[in-house]
């Protein structure tokens, strides 16, 4: 080896570590705008997917109108209005083990929804004629929200009360 060599790399300083490519960088804030702007879309794709679910019902078009539904759940799993809808096409087919279905799973969705158990109370009572547990969803509704559709007199809570014989 030269002698010059050894003493070149000294003066040069430590080796230096390369820096953070600018692309990955540039990669990483387009993701991440992305995620922004999917989360900030979605709500109002699910809504726009959910306006065509109901036209489709009034065209009766329950097939589409399902499939659109679907779509509105799958852009904004948190909602419960898609699977009210879905629930509702289903009964209309005459599914009803699928629209109990999703009314629970609206239920699991947001249990502190009185709506959720309303609507499943409601389906209880006059499409399976099961009194006792639309008596139990129905209460929970009213529970939960007095100024509800429970709360109406002489609506389904009182209709299941009485078929139940509950006194109060």
């Amino acid at each position: 080896p030269s002698p010059g060599r050894g003493v070149g790399r000294a003066a040069a300083g430590p080796p230096r570590l390369a820096a953070p490519r600018s692309w990955f960088w540039a990669a990483g804030a387009v993701g991440l705008a992305l995620a922004a702007l999917s989360s900030l879309a979605s709500p109002w794709l699910a809504s726009r997917r959910l306006d065509q679910a109901t036209a489709a019902i009034g065209e009766a078009r329950l097939a589409r109108a399902a499939e659109l539904a679907s779509d509105a759940h799958t852009l904004n799993p948190l909602a419960v209005d898609p699977l009210f809808v879905q629930a509702g096409v289903e009964s209309a087919r005459g599914n009803d083990r699928e629209a109990e279905r999703l009314l629970r799973k609206a239920l699991a969705t947001q249990p502190l929804n009185a709506r959720t158990w309303y609507e499943l109370g409601t389906f209880e009572l006059e499409t399976l004629r099961r009194p006792a547990p639309a008596y139990f969803h129905l209460n929970r509704s009213y529970t939960l929200d007095q100024f509800g559709g429970a709360g109406v007199k002489g609506g389904p809570l009182d209709r299941a009360k009485k078929l139940v014989g509950k006194t109060s």
